[in-house]
């Protein structure tokens, strides 16, 4: 049996926790998430103009030190 399923981005979690009640106990179960952006062509390209721009210009950047870095990241996982 083959099926697809199709959500927001605001339904993934009530829908991960009930998949996994619905396939509980089941190893043979394969699952494959495919993400889709619906953004257009145009738009996606605009944006990444725009933050190519921002890089080249030094505006609208977060810059980490190595020890910062590893501490945000850290903080993350707990």
């Amino acid at each position: 049996m083959e099926t697809v399923i199709k959500l927001k981005s605001s339904e993934l979690e009530i829908a991960l926790q009930k998949l996994k009640m619905l396939i509980q106990g089941d190893e043979n179960v394969e699952i494959t998430i495919t993400v889709k952006n619906s953004t257009k062509k145009e738009e996606y390209f605009e944006r990444l103009t725009k933050s190519i721009d921002d890089i080249e210009n030094n505006r609208n950047l977060v810059s980490f030190s190595v020890p910062e870095f590893q501490e945000f990241s850290q903080s993350l996982i707990k």
